[in-house]
């Protein structure tokens, strides 16, 4: 099983290892973060006082992932999320770890209303998020440059209406 807790300096060296290359950074982060992720730059993150940052671990207190919360005047933004160890996925466990998140972003936002970006091309995760009761956002997007590639991000919405946790 896999859970969330508050991010933890001593889980830096496996979150900066796990990112591979560029292209992984980009799918998971957007284009705040340049490749090579270094501790500076998540250490913005750890500072900002809108910011939650969390890890993803095992019942062993192994790092499999990192996940962030923006807290905004009309609810909060779920970004940064991965689960970098490939065994994990495919399981339902990234279901569970959105769960947890919308509980805490939830109890700590006001307005109840839950966004995210999510990249066109990725099904799995979208299939996820719509079957949290996420919903795509009509002429929200934005485009970015990897590579030879342009990347379509879309954003996504759950709020009380549409709702099913």
């Amino acid at each position: 099983m896999l859970h969330i807790r508050p991010f933890q300096m001593q889980d830096m060296p496996a979150f900066l290892n796990a990112i591979s290359d560029a292209a992984m950074l980009m799918q998971f982060a957007g284009p705040s973060y340049e490749f090579p992720l270094t501790a500076a730059q998540v250490e913005i993150d750890l500072q900002a006082a809108d910011a939650r940052v969390f890890s993803i671990v095992t019942d062993a207190n192994q790092v499999v992932g990192h996940a962030q919360m923006q807290l905004l005047h009309d609810g909060f933004l779920l970004r940064r999320i991965v689960i970098w160890d490939a065994s994990l996925r495919g399981q339902g466990l990234g279901k569970k770890i959105m769960q947890q998140l919308l509980d805490l972003g939830f109890a700590l936002s006001p307005s109840k209303v839950a966004h995210l970006n999510v990249f066109d091309w990725n099904a799995p995760a979208i299939r996820c998020y719509q079957s949290l009761g996420f919903v795509v956002q009509e002429g929200v997007e934005k485009h970015v440059q990897v590579g030879n590639e342009i990347w379509r991000s879309l954003h996504m919405c759950l709020q009380p209406s549409n709702k099913s946790i």
